[in-house]
């Protein structure tokens, strides 16, 4: 059974019988009659009563009417949700949590008021799980660095951010002359640019003592603030730390630190929602629609 097959059924219906049917169609009555008679043969029951050149529907075709008419309907409707350029349904979205926490929320906020069709999820996972999340289709896109040269994805550059390492500023293990303990506290997180700072800091500051690895940015800088190690922090954090001031900040060489943030997904996959995320957040682009 197929839905061609209801579209006919439905027309011998509404129409009032064979002839009517195939007019509405542009078919010829032998061709509808053909039709009807290989849906009952593959349903198994009768669909109309012949009662001399009038038709009506048997039990079994009130059934299938029913179901027919929703069945069509529900097609019509997925026709239409997917030729459409109207932005709709569920965008699954991954981001750094420094990103979701202090670049991104306006931005948001402005899609979710353009776009309310579209129902927004954000997740903050790991670089690799966001990798893995859109290549199996679990996210549609992810706001990440690292991934602009890969040929499976397609990438919009955002903006760009700088890694810096923070210390208190009474107990820094990384002032001149100082011979305190120096653990370092890291990203949770396997990213290529986080083993390339923690080398820089072996092989051109000092070898930390230990280096601990921590999942929440300010979970991060209250340890710092409370003497406990030096960290590694994107510095578009620091502003929205309360204790920033408090801090001091140790820059590395641009070629080292600097991340470039990019809205990725995977190539060949951008749909009208990608669309509308590259629209709101594209730097070249103003935030809401006219």
């Amino acid at each position: 059974m197929e839905l061609s097959d209801l579209t006919i059924f439905r027309a011998v219906v509404e129409s009032g019988g064979i002839t009517r049917a195939a007019e509405k169609l542009h078919r010829v009555p032998s061709n509808i009659t053909t039709r009807i008679g290989q849906l009952e043969d593959d349903l198994g029951v009768k669909l109309f009563v012949r009662e001399g050149r009038n038709i009506r529907l048997s039990p079994a075709g009130s059934i299938l009417l029913d179901k027919a008419n929703r069945l069509l309907e529900l097609a019509r409707e997925t026709r239409e949700a997917v030729q459409s350029e109207t932005p709709r349904g569920v965008l699954k979205l991954g981001a750094y949590e420094s990103t979701a926490s202090v670049w991104l929320p306006g931005r948001l906020s402005a899609f979710q008021k353009n776009y309310p069709q579209v129902t927004l999820e954000l997740h903050t996972w790991s670089l690799q799980g966001m990798i893995a999340g859109i290549m199996s289709g679990e996210l549609e896109a992810a706001i990440i660095s690292g991934y602009d040269d890969d040929p499976r994805f397609e990438n919009l550059l955002l903006y760009e951010d700088e890694v810096v390492l923070v210390a208190p500023k009474n107990k820094d293990s990384l002032a001149r002359g100082s011979k305190d303990d120096f653990v370092l506290l890291s990203f949770d997180d396997d990213c290529p640019l986080r083993h390339q700072i923690e080398r820089y800091v072996r092989e051109r500051i000092r070898p930390p003592s230990r280096v601990i690895e921590m999942s929440s940015n300010h979970a991060l800088l209250g340890c710092v603030a409370a003497g406990m190690g030096i960290g590694m922090m994107p510095e578009s954090v620091l502003p929205s730390f309360p204790g920033n001031k408090h801090l001091n900040i140790h820059r590395m060489p641009k070629d080292v630190a600097k991340k470039r943030i990019m809205l990725t997904w995977r190539k060949g996959m951008r749909s009208a929602r990608i669309d509308a995320l590259v629209e709101t957040l594209s730097p070249s682009k103003k935030r809401t629609k006219k």
